[in-house]
């Protein structure tokens, strides 16, 4: 697992892209699919937000700052046409599960499960699975609001590993967090 404290600019990034993905929602009228009786929309966007800027930094990769009218379609950062879907449950009963509502919503080439850590400045990247892998080791769970296609967290590969396989998939060097 590694540990990815965010900068104060890494949170101010993190505020200003939920500020305006809400007002897009807003805008918009997209209904919201919120499941957490103790967060409010913006605060599960902002940990989400949060997460996906951890893993771009790791990547050394731009986080993708965009707002779209139907969302990011699954496909949350990208490296050289390999594409990251990076999830953070914030729910206790979800925090060790890489989850998606059905294979339709598993879109990307990796998926990335990360959590925040108590201080909620501190994004812990617990590790990443192949869509094939993925789709190999799931199972059914239901988290208590429909069931949910699944892998624990002890079947995913450590960030180093997932950062070997982005290497060879794009034959890419990464180093450490920028």
């Amino acid at each position: 697992m590694w540990r990815v404290r965010l900068r104060d600019r890494d949170l101010q990034l993190a505020e200003d892209l939920t500020t305006r993905r809400q007002r897009n929602k807003r805008e918009l009228a997209v209904k919201t699919q919120k499941v957490d009786r103790w967060r409010t929309d913006w605060e599960i966007d902002f940990f989400r937000c949060m997460g996906e800027i951890a893993v771009a930094r790791v990547l050394c990769l731009p986080p993708d700052l965009s707002v779209l009218a139907g969302g990011d379609g699954g496909v949350d950062l990208e490296i050289n046409g390999t594409t990251l879907q990076v999830k953070t449950p914030l729910a206790r009963a979800t925090r060790d599960y890489l989850y998606f509502n059905d294979e339709s919503k598993l879109s990307c080439d990796f998926g990335i499960l990360c959590n925040i850590d108590s201080d909620e400045t501190t994004v812990l990247i617990r590790g990443a699975i192949s869509h094939v892998d993925f789709l190999k080791k799931s199972g059914i769970k239901n988290f208590g609001y429909g069931e949910r296609l699944c892998v624990h967290v002890r079947d995913l590969t450590p960030m180093d590993g997932m950062i070997a396989s982005i290497q060879t998939y794009n034959l890419l060097t990464i180093g450490e967090p920028c």
